[in-house]
């Protein structure tokens, strides 16, 4: 007798967004419920061990969540290209091989380091102090935040390698890092794409000036808390700086949709053909 059969696999696209939510879920769900969101006072004695552990709990699991969301976006994008069987289009096909052109790799690699760099300076993931001040412990430590404070800031892990340079990491600013990373890394190569391949340099600019607004759009409403807002004071950019941190959430609420809107205006200009015929 031969074994029944089994359900058929789920097709792979649904396989895909799966692991994207799963992903998703991973990245969210672990600081939504750690407790030191909901504390007053942090731990004492054996109860450091527990928190100890939980914080590594929180951190692993984000780290995992990581791991699927990136596998569900690559599987999502061969499917898009057509390299494995599934639904697309030309405009999610044009988009989907543009992202995975290997000639593009350094566009990726450039984005994202300029765009790490430049929201850990902005948002106070990496501190530098020029005069050396941080090295008042005597030697590299770090540190770990167990509470008190809103959701997807604590816990934190804070580490001083020098006397100049200081890491600090809390889940919400490591998950806007990743999404927000992602998102401006795409845009970027999706405008490098339109500039060396469609031969339209008006589409290529439009998009890259939309997806470097919706960059801003992330970092800058953090602006207000660096030496550039004390070198200003007391003029008139002082004061614009000090408007534009007043309107941090909407400007972060208003970013993704931005950055997303970006790439389905760039998915539509790379799956128009050229404004000219390519040479042979």
């Amino acid at each position: 007798m031969t074994a029944p059969e089994g359900p058929p696999p789920p097709p792979l696209t649904q396989r895909a967004l799966r692991e994207i939510l799963f992903g998703a879920v991973l990245l969210v769900v672990p600081w939504v419920l750690y407790p030191g969101s909901f504390a007053t006072d942090g731990p004492a004695g054996p109860e450091v061990r527990a928190w100890t552990l939980a914080v590594l709990v929180v951190f692993l699991t984000m780290a995992a969540g990581g791991l699927f969301a990136f596998q569900g976006a690559r599987r999502l994008l061969r499917i898009w290209s057509g390299v494995e069987p599934g639904p697309t289009g030309p405009r999610r096909q044009a988009l989907a091989g543009a992202l995975r052109d290997r000639k593009l790799r350094w566009a990726w690699g450039a984005s994202v380091i300029v765009f790490v760099l430049f929201f850990a300076f902005f948002t106070g993931l990496l501190g530098v102090d020029l005069n050396g001040g941080l090295a008042s412990r005597g030697g590299p430590y770090g540190a770990v935040v167990y509470c008190c404070g809103a959701w997807g800031i604590t816990p934190g892990l804070v580490l001083v390698p020098t006397g100049t340079i200081e890491l600090s990491a809390n889940p919400q600013e490591l998950l806007l890092l990743a999404v927000s990373t992602t998102l401006f890394s795409a845009n970027m190569v999706a405008a490098v794409a339109l500039w060396r391949g469609a031969l339209r340099p008006g589409s290529a600019t439009l998009a890259g000036t939309l997806g470097t607004l919706g960059a801003l759009f992330v970092n800058c409403p953090q602006c207000g808390t660096l030496v550039l807002f004390s070198a200003l004071e007391g003029t008139a950019a002082a004061g614009l700086l000090v408007g534009w941190v007043a309107f941090q959430t909407p400007l972060l609420v208003a970013a993704f949709p931005l950055s997303l809107l970006t790439l389905a205006y760039s998915a539509r200009a790379l799956a128009r053909p050229g404004a000219c015929p390519r040479p042979v």
